[in-house]
């Protein structure tokens, strides 16, 4: 029998791992916990989801983000998959509902029914008991109200999950969806649902074998997490958009007096009032961008690199140079990479540096494309970084996954440069 606090120990040191690597790899370790779980029996989601949810809060208060999340939710889906995939593959193996093996399905850490091939949506022929754990109802309740299901299907998810199961029936393809129910005492549990149609030796359908996984504690993450990045941006927006916005309506209101007084300056204002306009604009865009992320990939990566410098005029330093190639739009991992390790290394211009001037360079000879950043400040010695200096190990596991090298070239006192390289494939 599998020891459930050993197991926990490597489910938490494994989430962690993925949280700060930002690399698909972890994923594989994630599948790996899942396989050994499904394969113990003894290791149930419901004594999992405590500890992931612990490990994503601590990501959260930590400033991950949203995309810390996203990468929590990716491993607890990887974990999850293996699992969900022995649940029904216990109700796969039957042929007919006098197979059922009742006792081992009893057993399984989830509530597993089966449906009718024709009957209506929700319609019961067999319902686990652990029905009454997760949501109130026991089995003969589902059984002696065909309706109960779609009684307690959430208003907001109804319409769509009835649309899929129907487009599921119709086409003869499995049903997988995610909802609502309200439970008896009403507080909506989110629920993975997904369900196998069992056809005789002929292959006509015979009836739905379904599993639903309670995944309410990682709806609540995912909200947390959207939450926190919408507070995120929003402080991005006050520190950014709305103070140049506020410096661009005092420009406009104090003009007209500048131009009666002295048309010189006010010739000198109006040049200051169109650079602020223009900053503003860049600001909106690079907000714009965290936003919709998908935007990276579609945006050549001199733009993005561009944008992303025309946003900072009011972060140190002032002077950035910039000498950017023209390129066409990368492959979407190496070009999300570039952006990110640029965005990281002008953050910690800003943070740590004090420096005075800054360049960018962007440079493609045709078979490698390569980006410097550099800047005139205090430096650091890379070998007394701290251990676990996330802005660092982030940008070289961004490095290491698109097969690219970064060198940081950095000492105390004559300022930093780090230069990632890329090579395209033969």
């Amino acid at each position: 029998m599998m020891a459930l606090d050993a197991f926990l120990a490597d489910y938490r040191a494994a989430l962690r791992a993925a949280l700060l690597t930002e690399q698909e790899a972890p994923l594989d370790r994630a599948a790996e916990l899942g396989a050994a779980a499904a394969a113990a029996g003894t290791i149930v989601p419901s004594a999992v989801l405590p500890a992931h949810q612990a490990i994503v809060a601590e990501a959260l208060a930590a400033g991950g983000g949203i995309a810390a999340t996203e990468r929590a939710t990716a491993f607890l889906a990887a974990f999850l998959a293996p699992v969900e995939r022995r649940y029904l593959a216990l109700a796969e193996e039957v042929r007919g509902l006098a197979q059922l093996p009742e006792v081992l399905l009893e057993g399984v850490p989830a509530v597993v029914y089966v449906s009718p091939w024709r009957g209506e949506p929700g319609e019961m022929l067999y319902v686990s008991p652990q029905s009454e754990a997760v949501l109130g109802y026991a089995a003969p309740d589902w059984l002696a109200a065909p309706a109960l299901w779609l009684e307690r299907l959430a208003p907001e998810d109804r319409d769509r999950v009835v649309a899929e199961r129907v487009v599921a029936q119709a086409e003869g393809q499995p049903f997988v969806a995610e909802y609502r129910l309200l439970a008896r005492d009403g507080r909506p549990v989110w629920l993975h649902d997904e369900a196998r149609i069992v056809r005789d030796d002929a292959g006509h359908p015979l009836f739905w074998q379904g599993v639903l996984l309670d995944i309410t504690q990682r709806k609540a993450a995912e909200q947390e997490a959207a939450e926190a990045e919408r507070m995120r941006l929003a402080r991005e927006l006050h520190d950014s958009v709305t103070q140049t916005l506020l410096a661009v309506t005092m420009h406009a209101r104090t003009l007209p007096k500048v131009w009666r007084a002295d048309p010189d300056a006010a010739v000198a204002s109006l040049a200051e009032l169109e650079a602020l306009a223009a900053t503003a604009l860049a600001e909106m865009r690079t907000l714009l961008l965290e936003l919709r992320p998908a935007e990276l990939t579609r945006v050549a990566l001199h733009h993005l690199l561009g944008q992303l410098v025309a946003a900072r005029p009011h972060r140190r330093p002032a002077d950035v140079q910039l000498a950017l190639a023209p390129l066409p739009v990368l492959p979407p991992e190496v070009q999300v990479a570039f952006y990110r390790v640029a965005q990281e290394a002008l953050n910690n211009i800003a943070q740590h540096a004090e420096a005075a001037a800054a360049q960018v360079t962007l440079r493609d000879d045709g078979d490698t494309v390569t980006l410097t950043i550099a800047d005139d400040g205090r430096g650091f010695d890379p070998a007394a970084a701290p251990p676990g200096h996330l802005g660092l190990r982030g940008m070289q596991e961004r490095a290491e996954a698109i097969a690219a090298q970064l060198i940081v070239d950095a000492a105390a006192g004559r300022g930093t440069r780090i230069r990632l390289s890329w090579r395209r494939p033969k």
